[in-house]
């Protein structure tokens, strides 16, 4: 079953994160193998893009849904909790459809095309590796851990 629009866009949204975090894996990682200064550049350029990509889109889909008979704790569920079940409200849905009107299915292409974007950077950044949930677990942990006095 494909996504509706506004499925398609929480996937999105929820896709910056992981490869934000990861591609931080990544640089904590090489910092203990000692390569980052190699990588360092690329990382930066990488981290950049992503951040600046990732607020451009929330702020693409914020001016969508804002016209929307919304409140406004329901459209900061939506951009707070991407593939929430304010996602999948039939409501929400119709209205996102009725709010693009013609362009509904060149906007569906466009979210198709983010969603595979940032299939392939997460792919890239081994997302779903042994390695990247490993280290994905120990820093989760770590930052749970009480701080030693």
């Amino acid at each position: 079953m494909a996504a509706s629009g506004l499925e398609s866009a929480g996937i999105v949204l929820n896709a910056f994160p992981i490869a934000i975090n990861t591609l931080e894996l990544c640089r904590d990682a090489a910092k203990l193998v000692g390569l980052f200064l190699q990588i360092k550049l690329a990382y930066k350029r990488w981290c950049d893009d992503l951040n600046f990509h990732r607020l451009l889109f929330t702020k693409n889909l914020r001016q969508l849904l804002l016209p929307l008979v919304l409140d406004d704790d329901t459209i900061e569920e939506l951009l707070l909790a991407p593939g929430g079940d304010c996602w999948r409200e039939e409501r929400v849905t119709r209205l996102f459809e009725e709010r693009l009107g013609d362009s509904y299915g060149l906007y569906m292409q466009y979210m198709d095309g983010m969603v595979q974007t940032m299939d392939e950077i997460n792919r890239e950044l081994a997302v779903d590796s042994g390695w990247a949930q490993k280290l994905m677990h120990d820093q989760s942990v770590r930052r749970i851990e009480p701080m030693e006095t």
